[in-house]
């Protein structure tokens, strides 16, 4: 019983533990379905709900806060 969850536990443990750390723009719109405009919308408006770096002219995101934002924002389908 063990033996076949972590058989179907891994695949997502790998991908997670290989994943990019760090994110552009372009990265975490495909990530999370917004466009590029909506994540400046949330940059300018709501800075405090998704942590950001800029370096220059490069905005980066860590992939924590991103998934975060997502899970914070989360709301469950009612079961009928």
């Amino acid at each position: 019983v063990i033996r076949e969850e972590l058989k179907e536990a891994l695949p997502g443990i790998v991908r997670e533990a290989t994943a990019k750390q760090v994110l552009t723009i372009e990265e975490v719109s495909r990530l999370t379905g917004y466009s590029k405009r909506h994540l400046q919308y949330l940059r300018d408006n709501y800075k405090d709900e998704l942590p950001y770096s800029k370096h220059g002219r490069k905005i980066t995101y860590h992939r924590a806060d991103v998934m975060a934002f997502l899970n914070k924002n989360y709301v469950k389908a009612r079961e009928y």
